[in-house]
């Protein structure tokens, strides 16, 4: 069991992996490892169930129940407990995913030590709120934005405009002023980076933004109420 597992971490835990799809992946883990066979079991979700202390995990229909232990490829960790179990749904780590951020669609906002990942889409309001703040912010915090277009096709344009402009200090403000089709980019650009970001984004479950990542890893949707106060309790 540990070279299954160990295989699948190698295959499918690191940033060039994310630029495949996860059929791709298996096959690469296939490789690695001795798969006789791959079923497909429709379960769209899954939940932790704790009982007569022993950890069971549910369908969201409740026809299927596992039994055993549960492994995290992400953070190549197992997890044993309730409260490891949402620690593993409620936060994320870049750094244990292998995933530099500052490869995908990324802008920097600020200078600040802790560290901030927002994924967010140019013609988003809230998204606007939150860049806004984030310049109000940018002593004590580096805001990375990753730009996807969470809104659809009418954001896909802006989005590959922003993944290929050199003019990376001007994107904030050109989002805000709803000028990104303005920003300078070049004839023939190469859209892989921004093939990658939406590969990624899709594997992390981003189905609305802004998504926002704290320093600690700890992981909202939305806006909060008082974003600097949630951002210093989180850092």
């Amino acid at each position: 069991m540990k070279a299954v597992i160990n295989g699948l971490v190698l295959s499918l835990a690191s940033i060039g992996a994310f630029a495949q799809s996860l059929d791709e992946r298996l096959v690469m883990a296939t490789e690695s490892i001795d798969i006789k066979e791959i079923v497909q079991i429709p379960i769209r979700n899954l939940k932790a169930v704790e009982s007569e202390g022993q950890i069971l995990y549910m369908s969201d229909n409740g026809r299927y129940v596992l039994v055993g232990q549960i492994y995290d490829i992400w953070t190549r960790k197992t997890l044993d407990t309730m409260d490891q179990i949402r620690l593993s749904t409620t936060h994320l780590s870049f750094k244990d995913m292998n995933m530099p951020i500052e490869e995908l669609n990324t802008v920097s906002v600020g200078q600040g030590q802790s560290k901030v990942v927002a994924f967010v889409d140019p013609k988003c309001e809230s998204c606007h709120v939150l860049i806004k703040q984030a310049q109000g912010m940018s002593d004590d915090f580096t805001f990375q934005f990753v730009f996807v277009p969470a809104l659809g096709e009418a954001s896909v344009n802006q989005v590959k405009h922003i993944s290929c402009t050199p003019d990376k200090q001007g994107v904030a403000d050109a989002v805000l002023k709803n000028h990104v089709d303005r920003l300078a980019v070049p004839q023939d650009c190469d859209l892989k980076v921004f093939n990658t970001t939406l590969v990624a984004a899709d594997l992390m479950g981003i189905n609305g933004v802004p998504f926002i990542v704290a320093p600690n890893g700890e992981i909202l949707r939305g806006l909060p109420n008082d974003l600097k106060s949630w951002l210093q309790e989180r850092g």
